[in-house]
């Protein structure tokens, strides 16, 4: 699916000098007094870019990210009041700070200090109770930064090394027969399948399905075959961070939530943080998730994953406010470690990518930017710092609406009030949704953003491998008989993830249907050529029939941007077998 998006940056709020409040003019011009003149610095025409992951699931449920943006030639800098700055951030948000909605808390951090704390809408619809900067949020995928540095603590100590094999620790992943390292874990280029989408695949999922560590690792131990050999490319995998956490866990002795909380929370004071390992434990002042509901008002969503390592972080704006600091002043860990932690990851065939260690490291109109966002059922977030200027923007949500994309996209708007940049032209562009979701990106964010001007996307896109797909998405779908499609009607089997699919012809369509789901009972794909499909519901879903050397339909492969030609067999060849 193409989507064309109209990008423009209006300035949204004018400002003027005021004298008397000097502490966000103190921060952006690094001086106490009140009569600053404005600079005026030039630059030359060049292309930034940054990138947004979006830990995008089964049913469209995440979906993060990678930004794209470029610097202009000239930059202005003004003082800009205290309260001046507060109301134009307020406005940012203004549509979800109501008492029926819920919505956001944000914390913005310069050189320390909290500069402007402030929280959106409800913490929980059904009794009323409104957000506030010490209520808790699940953090999805921020909380992968939190698993790297643990590693990063085992490794300076000299109980793991980067480049040990995975399976010295965890001998449950298959033998590959292509070694699989920690470094290949961090950085998201092992090849191993995502288990999210896997337990999609197989029917359960985290909103409606109980998914444990014993469950996921039963599954990681069934698969057959990897994305791509490791080192080749880059896809975003779960997997890797939730084998992360279980080899502190067994190189420790202790839970990984337990290390964490050792090693990190209770050093940093991050009172109010913690890793939720069992998702039935009763936690205070815990903000629920929702969706807007589209006959009205909202849904409460549920999160019924165990898991820890790829998310399962709690924590709020405050105590990740603490976290930010740590990477100026480190109170846990060492210089030598935040430094690894920045470290971009190199593919086999020397090129570099913008994911680093837990994090993304990047520019953003002419200034270094470093950010992760999260996304799992209705929560979200964003830890964005700016770290030669000490600036950071720390946002955490519960409410579907305001995903890892929008958050982003607010915290880059306070960037340019902050450093007072300019305005750049309307553009229009086109956006290939699968390619963009095999990085997991977010349309709600790109809105805002030119994509076109990005050398950054574009090398990124080439390292990651083509799905199927691509090859046919303009293809317009062929008239098939039913007695040409009963060939690939039938029963199939996955021995990866052990549940069978049942394919039958209506419609002129073919449905795939599996019964144990909760929230999925089936797809419905076309023949775009033959053997080849692609699904109705999605453009993420792609598909080929398998055929043995006397032309027989002996099964078919189904990918998605995080899952690559995952194995059907026909049940009657699996029976005899």
């Amino acid at each position: 699916m193409w989507s064309i998006i109209q990008r423009t940056n209006q300035p949204y709020f004018t400002y003027k000098t005021r004298s008397i409040e000097n502490k966000f003019c103190a921060a952006n011009q690094g001086r106490n007094n009140a009569a600053l003149a404005t600079r005026t610095c030039r630059s030359t025409d060049s292309m930034i870019i940054h990138s947004l992951f979006n830990n995008r699931a089964w049913n469209q449920s995440i979906l993060s990210f990678f930004i794209i943006y470029f610097a202009l030639s000239a930059c202005i800098y003004t003082e800009v009041s205290a309260s001046d700055f507060t109301d134009s951030v307020d406005r940012l948000f203004r549509q979800w700070n109501r008492n029926n909605s819920p919505g956001c808390t944000l914390a913005i951090v310069r050189d320390g200090e909290i500069l402007y704390k402030k929280a959106y809408g409800m913490s929980n619809l059904r009794y009323d109770l409104p957000n506030t900067t010490t209520t808790i949020f699940r953090a999805g995928s921020n909380s992968k930064q939190f698993t790297a540095f643990a590693i990063l603590l085992l490794e300076e100590e000299g109980l793991v090394g980067l480049d040990d094999d995975v399976r010295m620790y965890v001998p449950e992943v298959p033998d590959f027969g292509k070694t699989i390292t920690l470094r290949h874990l961090l950085h998201h280029i092992s090849g191993l399948r995502d288990f999210y989408e896997l337990f999609a695949f197989s029917g359960r999922h985290i909103m409606a399905d109980p998914v444990d560590k014993e469950q996921t690792f039963a599954l990681i131990s069934r698969q057959k075959k990897l994305n791509f050999d490791p080192g080749e490319q880059f896809i975003y995998s779960n997997t890797g961070y939730f084998l992360l956490a279980e080899i502190v866990a067994r190189v420790s002795g202790k839970s990984f939530a337990e290390f964490v909380n050792e090693r990190i929370f209770e050093p940093l004071g991050m009172t109010h943080s913690q890793f939720r390992d069992n998702y039935l434990a009763i936690v205070k002042n815990f903000a629920d998730p929702y969706a807007p509901n589209p006959d009205g008002g909202f849904l409460q969503m549920s999160i019924n994953t165990s898991t820890v390592g790829a998310e399962g972080l709690l924590t709020t704006v405050e105590d990740l406010a603490k976290w930010d600091q740590n990477f100026y002043t480190p109170i846990v860990g060492s210089q030598r470690i935040l430094q690894k932690m920045h470290q971009k990851a190199i593919l086999n065939n020397g090129t570099q990518n913008p994911y680093a260690v837990g994090i993304i490291v990047d520019e953003y109109k002419g200034r270094k930017l470093v950010f992760h966002g999260g996304d799992i059922g209705g929560y979200h977030g964003n830890i964005v710092r700016f770290p030669e200027e000490h600036f950071s923007i720390l946002t955490l949500s519960n409410n579907a609406d305001l995903n890892s994309g929008v958050l982003l996209e607010k915290s880059l708007q306070i960037a340019d009030l902050h450093f007072n940049n300019p305005q750049t032209p309307v553009t229009n562009f086109l956006i290939h949704e699968p390619s963009l979701s095999r990085w997991g990106l977010d349309l709600d964010f790109m809105k805002a953003f030119d994509l076109q001007r990005s050398s950054s996307l574009q090398t990124m896109l080439q390292t990651s491998r083509k799905t199927d797909a691509d090859d046919f998405l303009k293809t317009v779908a062929p008239q098939i008989t039913e007695e040409a499609a009963q060939e690939y009607v039938g029963r199939y089997y996955s021995e990866e993830l052990e549940v069978f699919y049942t394919i039958t012809y209506e419609g002129d369509l073919l449905h795939f249907k599996f019964p144990i789901t909760h929230l999925v009972t089936e797809f419905t794909s076309r023949l775009v050529r033959r053997d080849r499909i692609t699904f109705v519901e999605s453009d993420l879903l792609s598909g080929n029939f398998l055929r043995n050397v006397a032309g027989e339909v002996i099964g078919f492969q189904i990918s998605n941007p995080r899952v690559l030609n995952l194995e059907f067999r026909k049940a009657e060849i699996v029976m005899k077998e």
